[in-house]
Order: C-alpha cells, then structure tokens, then sequence
C-alpha cells in the first residue's frame, strides 16, 4: 500500500522536496518521532509551560514543624514553671522533722529567692549568646544550669548546696525565657504567631502544676528525679528542631536562612520564600529612627518582669509554705497552685480574645488596674511572716484563745 494512500495530507506538493517545513506536527508523527529519538522542541515548551506554572501557581507547605519547634522549645520553659513551683512541696519537707538536713524559715526564703537573683543573670547573658550561637543553642545551651540545678538538688545534703543549685538553676530560667520569646516569634507564621506567644505562661504554669502535684503524692527525693524528666525531653527533642532563618540572616548566610524558612514552612522550592527572605534581610538592614518614646513600653516591661520576679512571681510560693496548718498543708498547698494555674491558663487563653475585642490599649489597662487592686487586697489581707516561726504565724491565723474556746467546746 502505498504512503500517499495512508496519509492523504501528504499528497501532491507536500511530498515536494521544496515544500516548506510544517511547524504542527501530527499526534502520530509526533509518536513516530518520539519512539525514534528524534529531536523535538516539544520538551522545552513543556518545560517552559511548567515553570510558568511553577511561578503562577504558589507552593502549599505545612505548618506542623512550626509547632513541633514550639512545642519542644516548651519543655523548656515548664521546667523553668517547674523550679518555680518546687518551693511549694519541697520547703515545707525541709523545714520539717523528716528532712535530712535542718532548713529553717530564713533559710528557706533564700533558696526561694536565689533563683530570681540567678534569672537576672541570665536574662544579662542572653543577649551575649543569641546573636553568636543563635536561637537554638543559646536554649540548649541555657539548658545545661537547668540540669545541673536538678543534678545539685538531688545531690544536695545542706542548705548551701541549695542555694547554688537554685542560683544556677535560676541563670537558666532567664537566658531560656529571654531566648524563648524570640524563638516563638521567628519561627513562626504570622497566623500563629500569637498563640505562640500565649505558650511562655501557659507552659510555665504547667510546668509548676506538674512539679507541685507530684510534690502532694511523691516523697521529697522522687519529687526532684521527677522534676528532671522537663528538661530532659526538651534537650532530646529541641537538637533535632531547626534554626530560626533570621539568625542566618544577622551572619549574612542568606542561602541557610533561605533553607531554614522552607524547612519550617516544609516547601521545596526556593523561589516559594525568596520574598519573604528579601523582606527579613531588608527589615534587618534598615536602620529605624527609635525615639525615646518608643523606648518607654519596652522599659516598662522590663520593670513589670523585673518586679515578678521579685514580688508575685516567687513570694506567694513561700506565704503558701508558710500559711497553712501542717495537718492540711499538703492539700491546701497543691489547692492554691491548682487554682494559681487555672486562672493563668484562662488569662493566657483569652488574652488574645481580650485583645481582638478591646484593643491591645485596653487589654494593657484591665490588666493593671487588676495589678493594683491585686496589690491592696494582698495589703490589708496578708499578714507579715518575717521573722517569725511556722508556730507564730500559726498563731495570727489561730489565736490561742480562739484555740483554746475550741478545745473547750470539743470536750464539752
């Protein structure tokens, strides 16, 4: 059979030699081509057409690396929660008859007080290591005194040995919480970024929740091996987390930053964050005009944080080892941290609701104005412990004669 007679297209002057190249070819040429190797263009306009797309159509990514970091990095700040909350189980043990080594109520308040002393500290040395060894070492760094303070606890057999170890352990607490938020921040989306900044709090009071009920049903030596699990599963997990991309940026490697960003993000192509990339680098690079006013925010919370470590955050952790009746202290000390946490974790929960309907403005005034009225009722309630034993302070709650009227009511 002849070819003319297969294909009637090529008849006539198509089977000229001097007839003119066809540019479209035939699906079944194009097959014949392709099973022979013959060269086509067909290659590089599919090519062509599939980088088109690649630009026109954006890479979906996912965002559980994002919280898996979070996550991890907030074993950390729980076993900051949890030194926060181990004076309240753990005073009351040694300054008690089964102690192994005498702690008395003056004592007690310096091992309770030595860990904000050490957060200061740590709060200096952050900034020295952020920027050097970036955001993920600096916390697995800041990791290593928060070890060693569970490590000197466990060990410890006198009241010296304590305060080194809440010392240290307190060095920890403000390089890891100081690390921490700017952690959270970098390495999030900005649609998660606040319920990232939510988890410092709430995760710190998980932290003293756990170390304190396990304090109400463990004795005083399994309470701290306890303890130690916190930052244990944060160092085994954090060393597999990546880094934050800006940190990279800071050390003018733009090609780690750039993987870094698709990591957390879990895409694949560069080009899918190059935008974002080349507005960190320029935020970075642009020197802003900082007025003074700006400033004024900035240093007030640093004062608000300072005076938490100093006043509320540590003081009603010691008044609670203090106040209560050795017969109900166990459970009245876990009831007060339970209610503690609670009303932080509704705090912490609805804080960005707060915000959303009133503003951040408002949220900031409720908040001290529930600040001040929290300072005068502690005023006219609470009385002064300085200086007095367990059984003077016993006596301001339950005054010998009322003691002794009820003695006298029961026998009757």
């Amino acid at each position: 059979m002849r070819v003319g007679n297969l294909f009637p297209c090529l008849r006539g002057s198509d089977l000229q030699k001097d007839a003119q190249p066809v540019d479209k070819k035939l699906p079944l040429v194009s097959i014949i081509e392709d099973a022979a190797g013959i060269t086509s263009e067909k290659p590089a306009i599919k090519e062509l057409e599939i980088q088109e797309n690649q630009q026109t159509c954006p890479e979906r990514g996912g965002l559980w690396l994002q919280f898996a970091a979070a996550i991890s990095a907030s074993f950390a700040v729980m076993a900051c929660g949890g030194y926060l909350g181990w004076t309240s189980p753990a005073l009351p043990h040694l300054q008690g008859p089964n102690s192994e080594f005498p702690v008395t109520v003056y004592q007690g308040s310096w091992i309770a007080s030595l860990y904000t002393l050490g957060g200061i500290i740590g709060s200096l040395l952050s900034p020295l290591l952020i920027n050097r060894l970036g955001r993920k070492f600096s916390l697995l760094a800041f990791a290593i005194p928060q070890l060693a303070g569970w490590g000197l606890i466990i060990a410890a057999r006198s009241y010296v040995i304590l305060y080194v170890a809440r010392f240290v352990a307190g060095i920890a607490h403000g390089g890891i919480y100081n690390v921490a938020v700017i952690y959270f921040a970098e390495i999030a989306d900005k649609d998660i970024r606040g319920a990232f900044g939510t988890l410092l709090k709430m995760c710190t009071n998980l932290g003293g929740l756990f170390v304190t009920t396990a304090g109400a049903y463990l004795p005083y030596d399994k309470l701290n091996l306890v303890s130690l699990l916190l930052p244990l599963v944060f160092v085994s997990t954090f060393i597999f987390m990546p880094e934050s991309p800006y940190f990279f940026l800071i050390q003018n490697r733009e090609d780690r930053a750039t993987r870094s960003l698709m990591q957390l993000r879990r895409l694949k192509r560069p080009e899918s964050v190059k935008k974002d990339i080349d507005a960190m680098r320029d935020a970075y690079s642009l020197e802003a005009d900082v007025s003074m006013i700006t400033w004024l925010p900035i240093a007030a919370l640093i004062v608000y944080e300072i005076m938490v470590a100093l006043g509320i955050g540590t003081i009603p952790y010691v008044i609670l080892g203090e106040i209560f009746p050795t017969n109900v202290k166990g459970p009245a000390v876990a009831a007060g941290i339970i209610i503690g946490s609670i009303f932080a974790f509704v705090v912490g929960l609805g804080f960005q609701a707060l915000n959303k309907v009133a503003g951040i403005h408002s949220t900031f005034w409720f908040f001290s104005g529930c600040c001040a009225a929290g300072t005068l009722w502690v005023y006219i309630i609470t009385p002064e412990t300085k200086g007095k034993t367990l059984e003077e302070i016993q006596a301001i709650f339950n005054p010998p004669r009322e003691r002794q009227a009820r003695s006298q009511d029961g026998v009757a």
